[in-house]
């Protein structure tokens, strides 16, 4: 699995052709985006409606369209209770073992990272359950 993250799905949606054509010919069903992103992705826009005033209807309404057709091909990942919780003890559990990310300074990227060590270690723990 691939998450994008809001910088990324930005350049893609802005038609950054290397991004696009990785979209394009790889599957789509390895990509995946966490929901902060899409958050993140709706509020720009909503941004230069609402604030900056810059946007013709017309041109506002395609980019709606455009950003949902964008993230229906994509795998969304919520940011739940559990997976904060775990997240949290995960990353607890690396700093013990002196494998500590510094993720708090990257506070864009904070979710696309927690969701990414819950992957990390889940397939751990699959991995150890297969050959016990």
């Amino acid at each position: 699995m691939i998450f994008l993250d809001t910088d990324i799905c930005i350049d893609i949606l802005n038609g950054k052709q290397q991004f696009k054509n990785l979209i394009d010919t790889l599957n789509t069903a390895q990509f995946g985006i966490a929901a902060p992103s899409i958050f993140e992705l709706y509020h720009g826009l909503y941004k230069l409606k609402y604030l900056k005033k810059e946007i013709a209807p017309q041109k506002f309404e395609k980019l709606i369209q455009d950003l949902n057709a964008f993230i229906n091909r994509l795998n969304i990942f919520p940011l739940n209770e559990t997976s904060a919780e775990l997240s949290a003890k995960i990353h607890m559990q690396l700093k013990g073992e002196g494998k500590e990310i510094d993720i708090f300074f990257l506070s864009e990227f904070q979710d696309l990272l927690w969701l990414s060590l819950i992957e990390m270690k889940l397939n751990q723990i699959n991995k150890k359950s297969l050959s016990d």
